[in-house]
């Protein structure tokens, strides 16, 4: 946003203090002001000069051949105004200068005589029409001094970096107020105060909102006998001081109360209107616009347009349509002045690619409540300008007024959140500069404050209270230390359970692997193609591979599995995750989930037997969750064939703690590995970690050792094919007493010897008492028993040989 000094002085008296102040005052304030520049109109290439040598041309009689000075550089003009004399001063303008017409100035060969510059006329500085005059030079002028600067017209401009939030300064009356808040200074000019003098209507038009939601208000007003020349060089140079460009008395008109005022206009050809209506509607799909740069656009249903009886002929509050322009033809237009819906204007332009003047002070806000204020004031300007006959009859759509804010602000709490110091009838006396209605309660220290039209950015009192620091001054406000009480970390019990249950299985001998939370539906059906999980979507994907968040780890796990072994294929892999899963999109929840992964040649062999031989995969993952689980409880697990897609089907369990399932474990079935890249045998296993917390959280059981040795025996047991040795444990374990210490298989025999159909199951059991070293007496009807049960419940036989 550039803003003129001069025309920020019509509002707010600020002669006695220099530029750089106001600038640094105004930066403290919020509104940063980036630069403060001279805007010369072009005439930059310039310079007073002194005539240092005169010559007459040898081959033009009346022309002569000047040397013009100054203490840095020199030109060579040639000229036939008159003869000058040595030491006289004179405007100079050379090579890149901009004349009035947009032409540069350029090199050129008169005679065979070369002239890089010329004498600057008053034309040649719109000072006057007379291209035949010298521009005059006041007595301050001195050598050196770029012309512009010495004939007092180049103008200083503040260029301000501002804040999204700062819509309404994206004006010179926005600008004002603010400096004169800051500087608690009257605003000297109302730019409202005129008398609009109108005829009476005799043109018939109409206006249809048929898009509420995204044009709150629209207003249209007719101005009768359009005369369309260049506007005064006053408006021109204003225009060029806040970065745009004179176009005609029209357009320069409305860009004008734009920049003054916030509110941008457009100007239809009234005569170019089918049936001279307006409609404000969605466009439709496949609905097409020239815009006044001359550029076909397609349209999308979610943009807004504004239409006559047929077909779009503007894109609201961005571009207006070629076909209904103001041209030099003109004589009726249409005046719109609206507001419009901040993020769909956004979307709009941003996906035409066309961002404009109007749509970055729509994207912002403009105040609903100066619609029709600012139509008036365009018309008003038209009028005294002789532009044009505004006309009764001012249609304004405004179905659904805009409440102002009310918002309750606590002094007490201003004065805790910014200083002490501050009084809170200083407070009100800074929200009152700046616009905002006060209203003090009869009882209580309340303040009720109302928020400006302009001000769509105020919404909470902590608004309220960084408007009254701005403005207070951000320098006023002491630096101290805060005072804040240090407390201990402190994990909570769910950190505090995954931390140990991190540790044991890095005991395992498991690396841990972190992965994001994030995965996508064509992940999951890669492993159940037919029972896809539900899971949870994302509203706003990043990417297409992260659509949802994970229902499992699994995927996140064979994924890992597949780059680790596809960059280290001869590494063994043993890792785990315990991390967050995603349940049920209808309520949302998350549970911790632990996922284990094995690949490749195992470093050991985690069983309880010790022997240290290779296994298949399946073996080793089950091992590892048999230690991890032996770490946590003493309660052992048990096995059941699993059935899941995911697995195996031969080589796959759930895994029981007591009754309750709390996970599975399988090598991967070789479809899904393909799946996901991996080429060699891999398992993974699920564990719902819940129970094992809740185990963990229990006060630890002391039992004392033995200091007797065990009593070890041997039983071989013959049985059905289809008998697990998980069941004939279980019985072994339920009638070996309390002396029964521990119970294990530790071979398992087929053969023509034992019989199609049946396998030799081969136990090691171990017996000992705390207080006594057993006997055979002791052990022997325990064994007897324990193989009448074996037989009467598994159908067994004992082997004897």
């Amino acid at each position: 946003m550039q803003v003129p000094v001069e025309w920020l002085r019509e509002y707010v008296d600020f002669e006695d203090i220099p530029i750089e102040e106001v600038a640094d005052k105004l930066t403290m304030a919020g509104l940063e002001v980036g630069e403060i520049y001279p805007e010369r109109f072009g005439y930059e290439n310039s310079y007073v000069g002194r005539v240092t040598n005169v010559s007459e041309h040898p081959a033009k009689p009346g022309f002569w051949i000047l040397t013009v000075e100054d203490d840095t550089r020199g030109n060579t003009v040639l000229t036939n105004l008159r003869e000058f004399r040595v030491g006289e001063i004179i405007p100079i303008g050379y090579e890149g200068f901009i004349l009035p017409d947009g032409m540069k100035l350029e090199s050129m060969k008169f005679g065979g005589e070369t002239s890089d510059a010329k004498i600057l006329s008053e034309a040649d500085v719109e000072y006057s029409d007379n291209a035949e005059v010298i521009l005059p030079l006041p007595e301050s002028a001195k050598v050196g001094d770029c012309v512009p600067d010495a004939i007092g017209i180049t103008q200083e401009v503040f260029k301000f970096d501002l804040t999204a939030n700062r819509g309404d300064c994206l004006c010179v009356l926005g600008i004002a107020r603010d400096l004169a808040a800051v500087l608690d200074r009257p605003i000297k000019k109302d730019v409202f105060d005129f008398e609009l003098e109108t005829k009476p209507l005799d043109i018939d038009f109409s206006v249809t909102i048929k898009a509420p939601m995204l044009c709150p208000r629209y207003s249209g007003r007719v101005i009768r006998n359009v005369r369309i020349e260049e506007s005064p060089l006053w408006m021109r140079r204003r225009l060029v001081c806040s970065g745009m460009r004179g176009i005609n008395s029209i357009v320069d008109v409305t860009n004008y109360v734009m920049i003054e005022t916030g509110q941008p206009l457009h100007a239809f050809d009234l005569d170019t209107l089918q049936k001279r209506a307006i409609v404000v509607r969605r466009a439709i799909a496949g609905e097409k616009i020239k815009t006044i740069d001359d550029t076909d656009r397609l349209l999308d249903p979610y943009m807004l347009v504004i239409a006559d009886k047929t077909r779009p002929v503007a894109v609201a509050g961005v571009m207006g349509g070629a076909e209904t322009e103001i041209e030099g033809d003109t004589v009726n237009m249409l005046l719109e002045s609206a507001h419009f819906q901040p993020r769909n204007l956004r979307k709009t332009a941003t996906g035409l690619d066309m961002r404009t003047e109007a749509s970055v002070r729509f994207e912002k806000g403009v105040n609903p409540d100066t619609t029709v204020k600012c139509s008036d004031y365009a018309s008003y300007l038209i009028a005294k300008m002789g532009w044009g006959t505004p006309l009764d009859g001012l249609i304004d759509k405004y179905p659904k007024p805009v409440k102002p804010k009310k918002i309750s602000l606590n002094p007490a709490k201003v004065q805790k959140f910014i200083s002490p110091d501050i009084e809170p009838s200083e407070m009100e006396g800074i929200l009152r500069r700046l616009d905002f209605v006060v209203e003090k309660p009869e009882k209580g220290k309340i303040l009720k404050v109302t928020a400006p039209g302009h001000r769509f950015d105020i919404a909470i009192w902590e608004d309220l209270a960084e408007e009254i620091a701005r403005i207070y001054g951000y320098n006023r406000v002491p630096s101290v230390m805060p005072k804040t009480l240090i407390h201990r970390a402190v994990m909570t019990p769910n950190q505090a359970g995954n931390r140990k249950l991190r540790e044991i299985l890095a005991g395992c001998g498991l690396s841990e692997t972190i992965t994001f939370s994030f995965t996508n539906l064509k992940e999951l059906t890669r492993i159940w193609p037919d029972k896809t999980p539900v899971a949870v979507p994302i509203l706003n994907p990043l990417t297409e591979d992260h659509t949802h968040l994970r229902p499992t780890l699994v995927p996140n796990m064979l994924k890992t599995i597949a780059r680790n072994r596809a960059n280290s294929p001869d590494v063994p892999l043993q890792l785990f995750e315990l991390g967050k899963v995603f349940m049920d999109p209808e309520n949302p929840a998350e549970e911790d989930a632990l996922c284990i992964g094995v690949c490749g040649r195992s470093l050991r062999t985690p069983t309880k037997t010790d022997y240290n031989f290779q296994l298949p995969v399946y073996y080793v993952i089950k091992g590892i969750i048999e230690q991890f689980i032996d770490s946590v409880t003493p309660e052992t697990p048990s096995f059941r064939p699993a059935d899941n897609v995911l697995y195996h089907p031969n080589r796959s369990a759930e895994i029981y703690l007591g009754k309750e399932k709390i996970g599975e474990l399988g090598e991967v079935h070789p479809e899904i590995c393909a799946n996901f890249d991996i080429r060699h045998v891999t398992a993974v296993a699920t564990v719902d970690i819940a129970p094992l917390k809740a185990i963990l959280d229990r006060e630890p059981r002391y039992e004392a050792i033995s200091r007797h040795p065990a009593l070890a025996r041997d039983i071989s047991v013959i049985v059905p094919e289809n008998v697990a040795a998980r069941s004939i444990e279980e019985i072994i374990c339920r009638y070996g007493s309390d002396l029964l210490e521990r119970a294990y298989v530790y071979d398992v025999f087929r053969g023509e010897k034992i019989g199609e159909g049946k396998k030799s199951v081969t136990f090691a059991l171990e017996f000992r008492a705390v207080d006594r070293t057993l006997t055979d007496e002791e052990v022997n009807p325990i064994m007897e028993k324990i193989i009448f049960f074996v037989r009467d419940e598994a159908g067994g036989t004992l082997r004897t040989s």
